[in-house]
């Protein structure tokens, strides 16, 4: 039984490692998912659905990297093209 597993831990490690991020991106994607009413809007297409739940993640991290005046101009340039929201 020794043998079996060091002979293959590499891979039960890696096949685990992928399951639990596929959970963990699974769990995130059904977290972040927009409790507000949104008929309004146009749909979003599929690239954007995919990658907001990542974003919403990230967000506040980018944001402490980012100066103030770094900060509202990107909110200035984000509301000219709509996507203020």
């Amino acid at each position: 039984m020794e043998a079996f597993f060091l002979k293959y831990s590499s891979v039960l490690l890696f096949s685990g490692a992928v399951a639990l991020g596929c959970y963990a991106i699974l769990r995130l994607v059904m977290r972040q998912r927009s409790k507000e009413n949104e008929d309004w809007r146009d749909p979003p297409p599929l690239i954007y659905k995919l990658f907001k739940p990542v974003v919403r993640l990230f967000a506040g991290e980018v944001r402490s990297f980012m100066s103030d005046k770094q900060y509202e101009k990107s909110q200035i340039k984000l509301s000219t093209g709509g996507m203020n929201y």
